[in-house]
């Protein structure tokens, strides 16, 4: 009597276990991801490429984005992210000799321009920065943001990196801060990515002659050979995704 009442129970509880184990598997194949490590200035161009990634490959891009310097000190620190898209090459190259990246490769460079939404489109003149109205510079900190370095070595060029031009800077974390400072009213002038202003469909600013600094050449390291981050490795490189790359304001490799 007890084995009859015993037995369909047991077959329940094994159907049950058996539809919850398969819905668990579900999920998981469900939350397979990607976890990139962006520069700042990368940010909204890779949130467009998102879609279009996850759509083709049925993996999750997960963002996270600051400046290069930052992602760097986590990533030495244990962050676990899987791919690092820094806006420099120096970085990725000391993540690759410490044996922490693999397959370093440029998949973008960088325009640097001026942004002044108070002046003519490409009117700019670099005498304009010592002018009276001009009272606040924003420029991302050269130390750990690699638009920043670029703007100091510019203006190094041109004779300006002076103290009286020193004294008018606002310096921000990132060059999306920067662009901020500039948005808000904070600033009259920044230095910041070509990209940054696509997306905002302004035309106030000059692109600033690409001889006139080192170039800003965009790398990318993927931090383990998992297949999902081998598939977004992949798609960064693909003629599809360096089209759309250099129709949002970059250059090529």
């Amino acid at each position: 009597m007890r084995n009859t009442l015993v037995s369909p129970f047991v077959k329940r509880l094994i159907a049950s276990v058996t539809v919850i184990s398969a819905l668990l598997v579900a999920n998981v194949k469900a939350m397979e991801s990607v976890h990139v490590a962006v520069a700042s200035n990368f940010s909204t161009t890779l949130k467009q490429l998102k879609a279009d990634f996850e759509a083709k490959h049925d993996i999750q891009l997960v963002i996270s984005s600051a400046s290069s310097g930052k992602l760097y000190a986590q990533i030495v620190n244990g962050a676990p992210y899987d791919v690092f898209l820094s806006a420099d090459k120096e970085r990725p190259e000391r993540l690759a000799q410490s044996g922490i990246g693999h397959g370093r490769f440029t998949y973008a460079i960088g325009q640097l321009v001026v942004w002044h939404p108070n002046i003519q489109p490409n009117s700019f003149n670099v005498s304009m920065l010592a002018l009276d109205n001009i009272v606040r510079i924003a420029i991302a900190n050269p130390k750990i943001a690699p638009y920043g370095l670029a703007a100091q070595q510019w203006l190094t060029s041109q004779g300006q990196w002076t103290d009286a031009i020193k004294q008018k800077m606002v310096r921000g974390e990132n060059v999306a801060q920067t662009l901020q400072f500039v948005q808000s009213g904070h600033a009259q002038i920044g230095f910041v990515a070509l990209s940054d202003l696509k997306r905002l469909a302004s035309a106030d600013y000059s692109v600033l002659d690409t001889d006139s600094y080192p170039a800003i050449e965009q790398q990318a390291v993927h931090l383990n050979v998992e297949q999902n981050t081998l598939s977004f490795i992949h798609y960064l490189k693909s003629a599809r995704a360096q089209q759309r790359i250099a129709q949002l304001g970059y250059r090529l490799p």
